[in-house]
């Protein structure tokens, strides 16, 4: 109630920046790789990005953009796996836990499991759009964790993120450079063994 001081603000800001950038740039480049892979989702994401007004200065008819996106999370969390230390004893499907173990949390693993996803392995954005939202359990889809503990930057990383596929989309054709699916690995954030190739071209339809 008393708000931040200079020192919290900073430690936000700090956050923001070098925890944010990252998470974001791998959110976007896992994002356009799957839209080189489904052509219906990609035009559905060009007719969006040409009609949204910027000077709306809002996100929300980006219905496609935000489902697209959060597919993706889905399928490559940038932070693959987390970890949270117990405040005091408990037990978790049987198995003890202490005060101050670590458990891990794995999106990676939560987000692909066949009891709580329809094709788990497919890419599907419309689970996503606002009419089939509700029927997502609120704890099976968390890339930015969950709880008094979840990412400070959630609604800002959607925003920019929403923001800079519209820009993208709206100027460019995307294309696959290579018919080989990337391999993922955990380096702290969520990447592609190799480094992952697209090429784009300014759009023929566009004056």
């Amino acid at each position: 109630g008393s708000g931040l001081s200079d020192h919290e603000v900073m430690s936000n800001i700090l956050t923001f920046i070098l925890a944010g950038h990252e998470t974001t740039a791998r959110t976007l480049g896992w994002t356009l790789h799957l839209v080189t892979r489904d052509a219906a989702v990609a035009q559905k994401l060009k007719e969006e990005a040409d009609a949204w007004d910027r000077s709306s200065g809002g996100i929300k008819p980006m219905v496609w953009h935000k489902a697209v996106i959060e597919e993706a999370m889905r399928l490559f969390p940038p932070a693959p796996a987390m970890i949270r230390q117990a405040v005091s004893d408990d037990v978790i499907e049987g198995h003890e836990v202490k005060a101050g173990d670590s458990i891990v949390i794995a999106p990676w693993l939560i987000q692909r499991h066949e009891k709580l996803w329809d094709e788990p392995d497919v890419f599907k954005p419309e689970r996503f759009l606002p009419e089939n939202r509700k029927s997502i359990d609120r704890y099976a889809w968390l890339p930015f964790s969950g709880g008094p503990r979840i990412c400070i930057g959630a609604a800002f990383a959607m925003q920019e993120a929403v923001i800079a596929l519209a820009e993208i989309m709206k100027a460019a054709d995307v294309e696959a450079i290579t018919p080989v699916e990337p391999r993922p690995i955990q380096q702290i954030t969520l990447r592609s063994r190799e480094t992952m190739r697209l090429r784009l071209r300014a759009r023929k339809d566009q004056s």
